[in-house]
């Protein structure tokens, strides 16, 4: 799962975020976590995907309610 957050990552960084969520839609496929969902959310929310990116933030939040940070971001939004 590494690859894909790496592989994202770069996406991100170098303004291709359709590949990004789809990169990180695949991690999610394989494991399902808080943070991959978090990242997800982020991308949707830069690419002005609200929707989505409350629906991420929302999975996210449901598999970690430790993470204030993504209460923060559904907050704002």
């Amino acid at each position: 799962m590494e690859i894909y957050n790496a592989l994202a990552l770069a996406y991100k960084k170098t303004g291709s975020l359709p590949k990004a969520i789809e990169t990180y839609r695949k991690a999610i496929e394989r494991s399902p976590n808080a943070l991959v969902y978090y990242k997800l959310g982020e991308a949707y929310y830069q690419s002005q995907r609200y929707s989505e990116a409350v629906d991420a933030l929302e999975s996210a939040r449901k598999l970690d309610r430790r993470r204030a940070h993504v209460t923060d971001l559904l907050e704002r939004g």
